[in-house]
């Protein structure tokens, strides 16, 4: 299904990519020179949100910041996060919260007033995705 350009893309970034044996983000490994998290926005229409966690935020904020992308509006959130239960300290409530994460960091808001009909979800690590 080919989509109008009225919709915009979030990017399910929140992954610390410890399956492959790195510290690096998920989003920010990179496979043939170039960052999973780049080849989703080259594909990807003019707005463009990456969902972050706390831990991985400014990572993945300082890749895109080294990214030229001019005609993208690209905008970085993290998940919302909640107490363990059986530790101490707070972690991610993960991607079951992406639309409550959507709206309290604004971008749902930027998306409804910049007219987009609709929003595609595509995790990080897919990178044949189309989005």
């Amino acid at each position: 299904m080919k989509l109008e350009n009225n919709y915009g893309l979030v990017i399910l970034a929140g992954g610390d990519a410890t399956r492959l044996e790195t510290d690096t983000p998920k989003g920010c490994v990179l496979v043939h020179g170039i960052s999973l998290i780049e080849r989703l926005i080259r594909k990807g229409p003019k707005y463009i949100a990456i969902m972050a966690s706390k831990k991985n935020e400014k990572e993945i904020e300082n890749l895109v910041q080294t990214l030229y992308f001019p005609e993208k509006k690209i905008f970085i959130f993290s998940q919302n996060s909640a107490p363990f239960v059986d530790m101490e300290g707070e972690g991610p409530i993960g991607n079951g919260d992406l639309f409550r994460s959507l709206e309290t960091s604004g971008i749902l808001n930027t998306f409804e007033k910049n007219c987009l009909k609709r929003i595609v979800v595509c995790p990080v690590d897919n990178p044949l995705a189309a989005p």
